[in-house]
């Protein structure tokens, strides 16, 4: 045998040798331990779930319970793993990028059982379970194309941005996960009143709402399973420990169903995979990042470049006024009659003054509607505060603001990301008010020749004591020209009923000044002045008065 054929037969034993201890290294592996499986995320994460490592061993009762219940419900257990399975794997690489917890990861369990399209009573919404207010706080855009709290990267960066900042605050992983619970001033005061009380300030100590005493032990129960599922007589399925989804950024507006078909993906995974967009297309006139499963985002990039046939169409956000019908508005935009039904799921042809509808507009031709959604993905009727723009008026201040709307000034600064309590005229402000309608309107109101107090009072559902107490009025004379500021009450005024239901409109209030008209105030907000007198029920040769009230819905 020459050397060469002697170092060949040498190199290949070599190598069956390495291959043979290497299948048998892991078939030990896989028969000492079950459920150490490769490609396992699990196994990945058991390595940094560092808040359940780090208790005694003598778990506290609280949690020994969770820990019960859990292992005693394997079905449930299961099912969350199945509502993770496609987005966990990202998250947990959220988390590791900011050398965060890998519990963390688990949060949208306890929250929303990984299911992005949950809300709450209260008006929580999406995987984090995120409240209007927290979201625009942290710049997550709600309108009613969209809602930033569904969409998994934007909400998940948002929820780590607000937990990292609460971990900052606290110092302690612990006590920041239950503050993300039930806010951050609920924990402060526990730990102040224990203070205060020279008594320990952990978290298994501090007197706390009973939801948030058995929030974090839930978590940590769900982590002490997955760290060591055989213990607890627990099966848990394995998550692929690899992305599932791929990030492709947009700039173009496309329909979830052409989507779908580009990608040779069901229109159900992509709807599941973008949870953010709340009508059956993406967001207009805005770039976004739209989430395609992870072995179709190749096909779907090649498809986009290369198809030729992709209707070029922009969504059209349409509120119906009177006079309108479905063949007079086919005909404006340049559709038929029968694609407005099928798109916005009509069952005939009426329709409502104040009804929103979406209407394709195509440049070359109407978009042929071949794959309808009768599932209704908006949600329109979400609980919660509701959306509210607030046109700062001379000589308001953010206190007054926060009285009017019985807000907090603090909620104001935060939602509109101030750094101090300064505004001017016109500059808009954006305000989450608990209720359809606050308590009281506050006026800012020129004094006209003939008025007098007791009929400026009954004109504004107030008292003239009140008047006279709130401008610092020695007498009860008033004089024409002299600025009053009037609080109404509010009882049910028909002027708070918006347009439709739908969540995310904006509402304006608009005090007519010196020189208005409807039509420059609806060139100033880009509106016609038909909308502008449908919703203000105004005929559109009126006339308007100085401090009149103008609602504009954008």
């Amino acid at each position: 045998m020459s050397l060469n054929m002697k170092k060949f037969v040498q190199l290949t034993i070599a190598t069956v040798l390495i291959l043979s201890t290497i299948l048998f290294l892991n078939t030990v592996q896989a028969v000492v331990f079950p459920w150490q499986k490769p490609h396992n995320l699990w196994t990945d994460m058991r390595q940094h779930l560092t808040l359940v490592n780090s208790l005694p061993d003598q778990y506290p009762p609280i949690l020994a319970n969770e820990i019960k219940w859990f292992a005693s419900n394997p079905i449930y257990l299961n099912r969350l793993v199945q509502n993770a399975s496609p987005y966990i794997y990202y998250i947990y690489q959220e988390t590791q990028k900011r050398n965060m917890p890998a519990e963390i990861a688990l949060i949208p369990m306890i929250e929303s059982a990984y299911d992005p399209f949950a809300f709450s009573r209260t008006g929580a919404v999406g995987l984090w379970q995120m409240m209007p207010g927290t979201a625009s706080g942290f710049r997550l855009t709600i309108n009613w194309w969209y809602d930033g709290r569904r969409d998994v990267v934007a909400s998940t960066r948002a929820a780590l941005n607000y937990l990292s900042y609460l971990h900052d605050f606290f110092g302690d992983w612990l006590l920041a996960i239950a503050a993300y619970d039930s806010g951050e001033g609920t924990i402060q005061q526990a730990l102040d009143y224990n203070k205060a009380h020279h008594r320990s300030t952990s978290f298994w100590d501090l007197p706390l709402p009973e939801e948030t005493k058995t929030y974090v032990p839930k978590l940590l129960a769900l982590a002490a399973i997955i760290n060591n599922p055989p213990y607890y007589g627990i099966n848990l399925p394995p998550i692929d420990n690899q992305p599932y989804f791929s990030v492709i950024d947009m700039g173009q507006q496309i329909d979830i169903s052409s989507i779908a078909k580009m990608s040779d993906t069901s229109v159900d995974e992509i709807r599941q995979l973008n949870p953010g967009f709340r009508r059956w297309t993406t967001t207009p006139n805005q770039a976004y990042a739209l989430l395609i499963p992870e072995n179709k985002a190749i096909l779907f990039k090649k498809n986009l470049i290369e198809t030729t046939d992709v209707p070029s169409v922009t969504w059209v956000h349409h509120i119906v006024k009177s006079g309108d019908n479905l063949s007079a508005l086919a005909n404006q935009y340049h559709t038929s009659a029968s694609i407005l039904k099928n798109v916005n799921h009509l069952q005939n042809n009426i329709i409502h003054i104040n009804q929103p509808l979406l209407i394709p507009v195509s440049a070359h031709r109407p978009l042929p509607v071949a794959n309808a959604q009768t599932t209704d993905i908006s949600e329109t009727h979400l609980p919660g505060p509701k959306q509210v723009l607030h046109v700062v008026q001379k000589g308001e201040t953010l206190n007054s603001i926060s009285k009017q709307f019985d807000i907090k000034t603090q909620e104001i600064m935060f939602w509109n990301q101030m750094k101090d309590k300064t505004i001017y005229p016109d500059q808009k402000l954006l305000l989450w008010i608990t209720s359809a309608k606050p308590s009281v309107l506050v006026h800012h109101y020129t004094v006209k020749s003939g008025d007098n107090l007791i009929n400026l009072a009954k004109k504004f559902h107030t008292n003239a004591v009140d008047i006279k107490t709130e401008n610092n009025l020695k007498t009860n004379l008033i004089r024409a020209g002299e600025k009053l500021t009037i609080r109404e009450t509010i009882s049910s005024p028909h002027h708070w009923n918006s347009p439709s239901a739908i969540g995310g409109n904006q509402m304006i209030i608009y005090h007519v000044q010196n020189g208005d008209t409807l039509s420059t105030i609806a060139k100033h907000y880009h509106l016609s002045v038909a909308d502008l007198c449908d919703w203000n029920h105004l005929a559109q040769t009126a006339l308007l008065k100085i401090n009149q009230r103008v609602l504009i819905y954008a």
